[in-house]
């Protein structure tokens, strides 16, 4: 059936429904959602809080330092020293770069696995300069986010998945703590996110190391994961319509919009995981607490109250922006701009070297519970 049919079926019985497939509630209607999102009797605490213990306790560790499996007072506090470092400029200055990583890995390519050519390099790339990581350590960092990520995104994961995720996680962590300690003994100095997390002060406080750590295995785990699906969403969009690539050569800021569009009409995180901290009642449905809730942002974008003929792909409707692809609330998600720009400078990357893409073997879709992108999408570029 797929997740927009089972969205649909949720929406015919009312907007919330309990699914026992997913032992949770599920809300699609775009004003129970947005207004859920912002709802503090929903925790984003899934992961729990406190000491972490058991055999997946280095996982959980992690989990719980992440900005969107956490609720205020510390999520408040956490994430202004977060975004001090990480600022709309800071994205600006790395569009350029960008744009060079796309071009070289699409130079000569004219058919084959669209998501191992350049959906998946690509984004790692540009969070390894983030991170000031060089480029001959990123093969380790490419299988370090895709083991973490491929137990984030499940809901009932294999223990293969779980063991490799625990591998990765003993890995990564003191890879990042080396760079840390190396970076404040030289004085904090530099301009990568490392460095400037180091310096980052607010009211008198500063992260710790392990926040410093965990915040860095944030962008790579939900920013990597995330864009690579995006672009691979996209680049599926763009095949379905012809003529769309010349638009996006033509027509300045098109790509943008295309982007935006994408991002309601099959955006890459399609439900939103919370708990009820205590009874409510949503869409006129009671929740006990304790509930495990997920809400479905890309229901809500294909709420037909809101967004008129929701199945529709279209780079011209009007009012695309009031989608709920980066959520909303406090937990608005804090690499959008970042997000963006990749996808935007994938997709005019894609129109200069191509006329058309066709997409030529069966789409194969990510295991995963809330997110949707594909694991591989075999393409041939029309020059």
């Amino acid at each position: 059936m797929g997740p927009y049919g089972m969205y649909e079926e949720v929406r015919a019985a009312g907007g919330v429904a309990w699914r026992p497939e997913l032992n949770a509630f599920v809300v699609v209607g775009y004003d129970d959602v947005r207004a859920a999102l912002r709802d503090p009797r929903l925790s984003s605490a899934v992961a729990g809080t406190g000491p972490a213990s058991g055999p997946l306790a280095p996982l959980v560790e992690v989990l719980r330092d992440q900005l969107f499996l956490m609720d205020p007072p510390r999520h408040r506090s956490l994430r202004k020293l977060v975004a001090k470092a990480f600022t709309p400029r800071s994205v600006v200055a790395l569009e350029e770069g960008a744009t060079q990583s796309c071009e070289a890995l699409l130079a000569g390519f004219r058919e084959g696995d669209l998501v191992e050519r350049l959906a998946y390099p690509f984004p790692l790339q540009v969070i390894a300069r983030i991170l000031g990581i060089p480029a001959h350590e990123e093969d380790d960092f490419r299988a370090w986010s895709n083991a973490i990520a491929a137990f984030v995104v499940q809901m009932r994961p294999s223990q293969e998945v779980v063991h490799g995720a625990l591998r990765a996680v003993d890995a990564i962590r003191p890879f990042l703590r080396e760079r840390i300690r190396r970076r404040a003994d030289e004085g904090g100095d530099g301009d990568d996110l490392l460095a400037t997390l180091l310096r980052t002060r607010e009211d008198g406080e500063a992260l710790t190391e392990d926040e410093v750590v965990h915040t860095a295995m944030q962008f790579l785990i939900a920013g990597h994961e995330t864009t690579t699906n995006l672009l691979g969403n996209i680049v599926l969009a763009v095949s379905r319509q012809p003529g769309l690539l010349a638009r996006v050569r033509e027509e300045p800021g098109l790509g943008g919009r295309v982007v935006e569009e994408t991002l309601r009409h099959d955006p890459s995180v399609q439900m939103v995981d919370r708990v009820a901290a205590e009874p409510l009642a949503l869409g006129g449905v009671e929740v006990d607490a304790g509930r495990r809730v997920f809400l479905a942002v890309a229901g809500a974008n294909r709420d037909p109250v809101v967004f008129t003929d929701p199945g529709r792909f279209d780079v011209d409707r009007a009012g695309v922006d009031r989608h709920l692809g980066f959520g909303a609330g406090i937990h608005v998600c804090l690499g959008s701009a970042l997000s963006r720009m990749e996808a935007r400078v994938a997709l005019e990357a894609l129109a200069r070297h191509a006329r058309e893409v066709e997409v030529t073997g069966p789409l194969q879709y990510r295991a995963s519970t809330t997110h949707r992108g594909l694991e591989r999408l075999d393409v041939r570029l029309m020059p």
